[in-house]
């Protein structure tokens, strides 16, 4: 997008965009280049695994049957203290270890809950209330961003990132107004607005607002 007009279609690509770059940070603490790097004949118990995370296409959307095996691995690393990361940027046989063992937790957790790796990650990442589930694309650090608990089931639930989100085009005839609520404008379970916004949420969709007190009424 650099020397190049805004439109308001790319504002709204952009706010839902779960692509990742093509290098990757830990949270700016290291570079994970090695990550993507590890030897397949070296490490044949997580081999397939390996494979996955290195044909990883950057594109997190809710079908990549890649990034579930990366992602849990992002999330071993994120548990703990930080003694497993400590010193890590600075021990490339540190490094690793640490990605490999992670690596390998990762795949216990989904063979224990799905029986395989190969699982979309629609499936392994939710958003969650009342009962009602829906698959979500992005992850932790992505423009869409999703970080989350892991249940009792294996899945993440989202619990932080994207929350409420407002677009405005401002026009001659006045504003247009868009927005979206990650579960809806209520926090009354008995209501029918507590999770009425969350597949519209799931999909990147978006409602039309008004600062018209009739047509919110309606």
């Amino acid at each position: 997008y650099i020397n190049k007009n805004i439109t308001y279609q790319d504002l709204h690509d952009i706010k839902f965009d779960h692509t990742f770059p093509k290098r990757m940070t830990f949270k700016g603490d290291f570079w994970m280049d090695k990550f993507f790097e590890l030897d397949t004949a070296k490490y044949p118990d997580i081999a397939d695994a390996i494979r996955r995370i290195k044909n990883f296409d950057r594109n997190a959307d809710t079908l990549d049957r890649n990034f579930p095996i990366m992602l849990f691995t992002i999330y071993r690393l994120l548990q703990g203290s930080g003694e497993r990361r400590e010193n890590v940027e600075n021990d490339d046989t540190k490094m690793e270890e640490t990605f490999v063992a992670c690596i390998r937790e990762a795949q216990e957790h989904m063979i224990k809950h799905w029986g395989t790796i190969d699982v979309p990650l629609g499936k392994v990442q939710v958003l969650e209330r009342a009962g009602k589930f829906y698959g979500l694309d992005g992850g932790p650090d992505a423009i869409r961003a999703v970080f989350g608990d892991i249940l009792e089931d294996g899945r993440i639930r989202m619990k932080a990132g994207d929350g409420y989100v407002q677009l405005v085009k401002f026009t001659k005839e006045g504003p247009e107004i868009e927005s979206i609520n990650a579960f809806g404008a209520s926090s009354m379970p008995d209501s029918p607005h507590y999770t009425d916004q969350m597949p519209l949420f799931s999909q990147q969709k978006m409602k039309k607002m008004s600062l018209k007190k009739e047509d919110v009424y309606k």
